[in-house]
C-alpha cells in the first residue's frame, strides 16, 4: 500500500504454467500501464504461488492498489473491462479469473518500503461482527512486526459490489476480512511460525475469526507505481 491508497482490488487468476510467459508480457507491455493510467488507480503488483502447480489452484494473484474502493466502480476503470484491447481478448482465453473482490483498508503497519517485498501472506476469514473483531486487530498487526523478516501487515474487509467474482470459500462480502502480510525475506518456516502465532493470539483475544483460507505468494515482479506527472 502506498500513503494515497486505501482500497485493494485482488484477482485470482489460474492459468497452465505454459501460458506463464505471455501473462507476463501482456501486463508488462500493456494491460499494467492501462491500468495504472485510470484515476484513483495508484500502484500494480504480481504474485505466484509457493505451492505446487495443480490444475485447481489460485496460482496468480494481482493487486491493484486503489485510492479507495470506488475507483473499480468508475466509468474509466469499466472501459478496461467493457471494451479489451486484442491482446487482452486473446489473453482472456488463456486465463480463468476465478476470484475478484474489492477490498477497505482497515488498518495498517509498515517497517520497510514496499520495494523490500518478497513474499506475502493472505489470511481471508470470516466475521459475524466486525465490531467484535475492531478491538483486537490493532495488536494483532503490531505484534507482526515484531517477527523476524516482517515489513508490513494490512488489514482488510471486503466490499459487495456487482463485480465480484466468488468461489466455494466465499464469505457474505460485507464480513469477510484480509489480513495481508509481507515479509523481506520468503521463508517458510518463519512463514509458519507466524501462522501459528496468529492463531495462538486470536485465541487468547477472543477474536471470533473463522478462517476460510492461508496462501503464500512471492512477487514476479518490482512493484509499480504511477508514474510522476500521469493522471491522477
Amino acid at each position: 500500500m502506498t500513503a494515497s491508497s486505501k482500497a485493494l482490488l485482488t484477482l485470482w487468476l489460474h492459468l497452465d504454467p505454459v501460458y506463464e510467459e505471455a501473462l507476463d508480457a501482456w501486463y508488462d507491455y500493456e494491460h499494467t500501464d492501462i491500468v495504472l493510467g485510470v484515476p484513483g488507480v495508484v500502484g500494480s503488483r504480481r504474485f505466484k504461488s509457493t505451492k505446487p502447480y495443480t490444475p485447481d489452484q489460485l496460482r496468480y494473484l494481482v493487486f491493484y492498489e486503489m485510492a479507495d474502493e470506488n475507483v473499480q466502480l468508475s466509468a474509466e476503470f469499466q472501459a478496461i473491462v467493457d471494451a479489451p484491447t486484442p491482446w487482452s481478448r486473446y489473453l482472456r482465453t488463456l486465463y480463468q479469473m476465478r476470484r475478484r473482490t474489492n477490498y477497505r483498508c482497515l488498518c495498517e503497519v509498515e517497517k520497510h518500503p514496499i520495494e523490500s517485498e518478497a513474499a506475502i501472506l493472505m489470511i481471508r476469514s470470516s466475521v459475524d461482527s466486525l465490531q467484535d473483531y475492531e478491538s483486537g486487530y490493532d495488536d494483532l498487526l503490531r505484534d507482526s512486526l515484531e517477527q523476524p523478516d516482517a515489513r508490513a501487515a494490512q488489514i482488510y474487509q471486503a466490499v459487495p459490489n456487482q463485480f465480484r467474482i466468488v468461489n466455494e470459500d466465499a464469505a457474505p462480502p460485507q464480513t469477510e476480512l484480509l489480513e495481508l502480510y509481507s515479509f523481506t525475506h520468503f521463508d517458510a518456516n518463519r512463514i509458519n511460525d507466524w501462522i501459528a502465532r496468529r492463531r495462538m493470539l486470536i485465541q487468547q483475544m477472543s477474536l471470533p475469526l473463522n478462517e476460510l483460507s492461508s496462501d503464500t505468494f512471492v512477487p514476479t515482479i518490482r512493484p509499480r507505481r504511477k508514474r510522476i506527472g500521469a493522471m491522477p
